[in-house]
């Protein structure tokens, strides 16, 4: 009995040493978790990087982006958050598309408000998404020397 144990310690020592030093088929999953997890919630806002990736989505959706416009910075000792009203307009399934498609990206959204409205070139929405970060100096910098 005391073998056995003995054989199923130094086993389970062995797939720990694997895991470790990446050979285990789950170490890969876990990296590949992690860095989904720091795209999905970054560090910082980015909020550049998301209008341009939300432009590109938008078109590649057949949407035309009309206005993005952030919203005051939200923030607590975990996380910032970054509202942010996109107004667009297109066609049912394009709008849909947009929406999954932001919604699926590496970056977590959040959506809140949504109006649509149907006019003359198709259907028009105004969108609230809220964007978040771990960690990031929000205070805007002084003016005039301030």
């Amino acid at each position: 009995a005391a073998r056995a144990e003995l054989e199923a310690a130094r086993a389970a020592s062995a797939e720990l040493a694997r895991y470790r030093a990446g050979a285990g088929d789950d170490a890969e999953a876990v990296r590949t978790r992690g860095n989904t997890g720091a795209e999905a919630l970054p560090a910082s806002l980015g909020l550049g990087a998301f209008i341009q990736a939300a432009e590109r989505t938008a078109s590649a959706a057949g949407v035309t982006l009309d206005a993005v416009v952030p919203q005051a910075v939200e923030t607590s000792d975990e996380l910032t958050v970054q509202p942010i009203e996109i107004s667009f307009h297109g066609g049912y399934f394009e709008i849909l598309d947009f929406m999954k498609s932001l919604a699926e990206g590496p970056r977590a959204v959040q959506f809140g408000d949504m109006e649509l409205k149907e006019e003359e070139r198709g259907l028009h929405c105004a969108l609230t998404v809220r964007i978040a970060s771990t960690a990031e100096n929000t205070k805007e910098p002084p003016r005039n020397g301030k």
